[in-house]
């Protein structure tokens, strides 16, 4: 079968000279332009997230398929998985004695702080400021 493949792949695009009040306004600034506007554009091994594969020349696309790579299905499961931790926190804080319903109890449990640092990361959560890489 001869196909025709669609590649969703993670690039760096450079944007220079971007004038801004933030680092963050400048982040935002940058994601709204077009690629073409990027003064450079990096393969860099990106990686790779979906493919949509066509048959060359078929006119309907009924056999077409999208395949989602690992990295695509784990950035949909995420807000699920967000979600599901936030409501896992609630649910134990309310399993607790009155008297133990306090952060510093939910602190001592190793499985809540690992979920409280998955959930500052998820979302941006770092005394307002962008999470460094």
């Amino acid at each position: 079968m001869r196909c025709d493949v669609h590649l969703y792949r993670e690039l760096r695009l450079l944007f220079e000279g971007i004038e801004a009040a933030s680092a963050e306004e400048a982040a935002d600034i940058a994601r709204r332009r077009s690629h073409e506007e990027a003064h450079f554009i990096d393969d860099c091994h990106g990686e790779d997230f979906a493919a949509l594969v066509d048959v060359t020349g078929a006119d309907s696309y009924e056999q077409s398929r999208f395949i989602a790579f690992e990295a695509e299905r784990l950035r949909q499961a995420a807000p699920k998985l967000l979600e599901a931790v936030q409501e896992c926190i609630r649910q134990i804080h309310a399993l607790l004695p009155p008297y133990q319903q306090s952060d510093s109890t939910l602190d001592n449990l190793p499985a809540v702080l690992k979920a409280r640092a998955a959930i500052a990361i998820a979302t941006a959560i770092d005394g307002g400021k962008a999470l460094h890489l």
